[in-house]
């Protein structure tokens, strides 16, 4: 299974909703919506990532992906870099999160689109686009993949929960690209699981 599903809900009370500051972004979710468990940690690798998309040159006048958006905390964190974020996700009251997290933060240049990443994300992954992609442990659907290996977006930013899924992905579009950054973060302290980031830049 690539992610949880919810079955049934028997009873809620008391807050449904909690919001967590990540850097300089005031982020709501909800009990059922995908956030990052140690928002410390993964303030690290977030920052990581912006230093990686600032040091893209012309990256003021590109727009961005976030496939597999959650309540865009990638995406929206990500948004002054850029032109435009389109964010991706399925879960079933992320669009609202996300409009309410993007009119808290101020930021007017970022969509969302809801649905499955290998159907609504295709379109966005292009040439031109930076590839954003933060995929359940089963990693990216093989639409995903095969649209990546078609179009070669000039970059690819990779953060995995899980470093064996991410390695098998990279492993079947790397002939095209050079790793530029690499790193791994200990999001889960005491247990064998760490998260990876991933920077590739397309070959010229």
């Amino acid at each position: 299974m690539s992610a949880y599903v919810e079955t049934k809900i028997i009873k809620t009370f008391g807050e449904i909703e909690i919001l967590e500051c990540v850097i300089d972004k005031s982020l709501y979710y909800g009990y059922n919506n995908f956030f990052q468990v140690n928002p410390s940690v993964f303030s690290l690798a977030l920052k990581d990532i912006i230093n990686s998309i600032s040091s893209i040159s012309d990256h003021k006048n590109r727009t961005a992906a976030d496939i597999y958006a959650g309540v865009g905390t990638i995406g929206l964190s990500i948004s002054n870099l850029v032109k435009h974020v389109y964010c991706v996700e399925i879960t079933e009251g992320t669009e609202e999160y996300f409009k309410k997290n993007a009119e808290k933060n101020k930021i007017i240049n970022a969509d969302f689109r809801s649905g499955m990443a290998e159907k609504i994300g295709l379109s966005l992954i292009t040439p031109e686009q930076i590839l954003l992609l933060d995929p359940p442990r089963s990693g990216l659907h093989p639409d995903v993949i095969y649209q990546i290996t078609r179009t070669l977006p000039e970059d690819i930013i990779y953060l995995s929960c899980n470093p064996k899924t991410q390695a098998e992905d990279i492993a079947k579009f790397i002939t095209n690209y050079d790793i530029t950054f690499f790193k791994a973060y200990n999001f889960y302290p005491h247990t064998p699981h760490v998260e990876t980031l991933c920077v590739m830049k397309r070959k010229k």
